[in-house]
């Protein structure tokens, strides 16, 4: 089986309709950087462009931090389905 065949339809169907937006939004991206190096690119464009490119998010070090975990009896309190499902142990390989 392979990942495609895996992942939810409706996670597909969300790529498939922003992946226009995505490629337009490269595609302007390289535009201002080509200006920009070639020095057609005005001042402000420029600043906005290295403003964004040394976003902090830019720098950020591995992926996101994990939502912290919510105490069961909260999400009870709070009219969610809370059950316990026990991990399967792990075989030494």
């Amino acid at each position: 089986m392979t990942w495609l065949a895996r992942t939810p339809i409706c996670v597909v169907q969300a790529c498939l309709t922003m992946m226009p937006r995505l490629q337009a939004n490269d595609s302007i991206t390289r535009i201002n950087e080509t200006m920009a190096a070639f020095g057609t690119a005005d001042r402000e464009s420029t600043m906005r462009l290295r403003l964004q490119l040394e976003s902090p998010l830019a720098d950020a070090p591995g992926p996101p931090s994990t939502p912290p975990r919510r105490d069961p009896e909260e999400l009870r309190q709070r009219g969610f389905k809370v059950r316990r499902v026990k991990r399967a142990r792990r075989t030494p390989s």
